[in-house]
């Protein structure tokens, strides 16, 4: 019996193209931005990396750069957020009926797990935040893992 060899189609090469950018893209951009929409209020997500000029996002949302999204959101199109008040309940957590509470003024150049945290909450208090940006921070990762 011979073994079947695949070959590959122009669409799984573009695709294969395609994510190979973004690899490159993630490893050179490692933190996240949170950006709110000048229009629609909704909050999106940009790929950003640290400088001696400070944090630097690259041009387009998340969303934006993933293929099928048909959505395009650019840096010229958002604007930066004012600073929230975030509250828990740790009754929820810890059977403790202590409530914290923070005023959160940085929204740039974020770690992936501060990210997380933080869309968690804004959506929890109301804030709509762009579901494909958000899905991007739980996706599986290639390699080992380490944030």
């Amino acid at each position: 019996m011979s073994e079947r060899q695949l070959k590959p189609t122009g669409r799984l090469i573009v695709q294969l193209r395609r994510l190979t950018e973004q690899v490159k893209k993630e490893e050179e951009y490692p933190y996240i931005t949170f950006y709110r929409h000048k229009d629609t209020k909704e909050i999106h997500l940009f790929l950003a990396k640290k400088s001696n000029a400070g944090c630097v996002e690259q041009p387009e949302s998340i969303c934006s750069s993933i293929s099928n999204s048909g959505r395009k959101v650019q840096l010229s199109d958002v604007e930066g957020l004012s600073p929230v008040n975030l509250s828990v309940n740790l009754y929820d957590v810890c059977s403790e009926g202590d409530v914290v509470s923070c005023q959160v003024s940085n929204f740039r150049c974020l770690s992936k797990n501060t990210a997380r945290i933080l869309a968690a909450f804004l959506q929890n208090q109301g804030f709509e935040i762009c579901g494909t940006c958000v899905s991007y921070l739980y996706r599986t990762e290639l390699g080992d893992g380490n944030d």
